[in-house]
């Protein structure tokens, strides 16, 4: 078994070999980041490369500790900030996801969004993928949005944002739009606007959430006080 830090590393290595090479842009790490789109992001060529060795890493982890961890969690990372979506089966499994994610080097906060219990099932779950397809085809031809500085993942019709916006603006159209698309039942911003982007969203109430007028009823959560954004320790 590959140690984490090295999955991190060879998945650089591979990075850096592309451009020394002159190939075309290389999808690494399960496609989640491209080379060749970081000259349109805000984080830039280095944030991205840090992101994609922070999931390589946190992945890594989770399946020496526990594949279910791997198979079961969602994964965003942006700018060190790390969102977690998904379904886990007992409130232990949740806070050892959340636990083996602040063992990383470069990771700033924590956005812990995962459900204790069975999810969604099979149904829910080709809805949430046609709903993150939708609303990422809609914002990439939308001119107004710089749609590859947003991440999107969809769970239970809950849809999440992380990323940056250019500003306020910008972000309250991505807002409508995803609203809009079928499907959805609420919008959940973890978006910073350009200007910020050096602040940590430190305290809960920084989030935004948009309900929909007509919103359909919530996936009950087993235990609502563990979904939380923890705080980096002050010790590593």
């Amino acid at each position: 078994m590959m140690k984490p830090h090295n999955v991190a590393l060879l998945g650089l290595l591979t990075i850096g070999s592309g451009f020394l090479q002159g190939c075309a842009p290389v999808a690494v790490f399960g496609g989640a980041s491209t080379v060749g789109m970081s000259a349109t992001e805000e984080r830039g060529l280095r944030g991205v490369i840090d992101d994609a060795a922070i999931k390589a890493e946190v992945n890594a982890l989770w399946f020496d500790f526990d594949p279910v961890l791997s198979e079961s969690v969602e994964l965003s990372v942006r700018e060190g900030r790390v969102l977690l979506t998904g379904a886990v089966d007992t409130p232990q499994r949740q806070i050892d996801a959340v636990r083996l994610v602040w063992k990383v080097e470069g990771v700033k906060e924590v956005i812990d969004e995962m459900l204790v219990g069975d999810g969604a099932g099979i149904g829910g779950y080709v809805g949430d993928t046609w709903v993150t397809t939708k609303l990422k085809a809609e914002l990439l031809f939308e001119p107004e949005v710089r749609s590859s500085n947003y991440n999107i993942k969809t769970y239970a019709g809950k849809v999440y944002l992380i990323g940056i916006a250019q500003d306020q603006q910008e972000l309250d159209r991505v807002l409508e739009i995803a609203s809009r698309v079928d499907g959805v039942k609420e919008v959940v911003n973890y978006m910073r606007l350009l200007e910020e982007k050096d602040i940590m969203l430190a305290h809960p109430n920084r989030e935004q959430t948009m309900p929909l007028q007509e919103q359909a009823p919530k996936v009950a959560v087993a235990d609502p006080q563990m979904q939380m954004s923890f705080p980096a320790p002050q010790a590593r």
